[in-house]
């Protein structure tokens, strides 16, 4: 191979992998601020939250909104419960009639409930339901 080439096949490797590194660093400092690093198990908490409210999407409407309450909204949840359920519209703390109730618990999910005067129309599961306003 004549010494042009060689050194143009090398600066290509020592240019893809710099190229490489850098998306390397991208990733892992998008995932450490942002907070979503894959777990071990290779379950990500947006995955995990996603399948926590597919099941929503049979008890709601398809269309329109409900209002959103519950436990950490500063965090991803709200988005992924958009994403979700989409393009049914997610009015965050929105007082609906007909709204969903995302806590970390049953009893924080009944405290709301005594609270804001909702009752439980379908539990999906620990802290989560769909929940309607109490005409009492």
């Amino acid at each position: 191979m004549p010494r042009p080439r060689l050194r143009l096949v090398l600066c290509a490797a020592l240019m893809l992998a710099m190229i490489l590194r850098c998306l390397w660093l991208v990733f892992m400092i998008s995932n450490t601020v942002t907070g979503t690093a894959l777990e071990p198990s290779g379950q990500d908490a947006t995955a995990r939250l996603v399948r926590r409210f597919q099941p929503l999407a049979d008890l709601l409407p398809a269309r329109g909104s409900v209002g959103f309450f519950g436990e950490g909204l500063e965090s991803q949840t709200p988005a992924v419960a958009q994403y979700t359920l989409a393009p049914l519209v997610l009015d965050i703390g929105g007082d609906r009639p007909l709204s969903i109730a995302c806590f970390e618990t049953d009893e924080a999910l009944r405290q709301f409930l005594r609270d804001r005067g909702y009752r439980v129309r379908a539990r999906v599961s620990e802290g989560l339901a769909v929940v309607e306003k109490d005409p009492r």
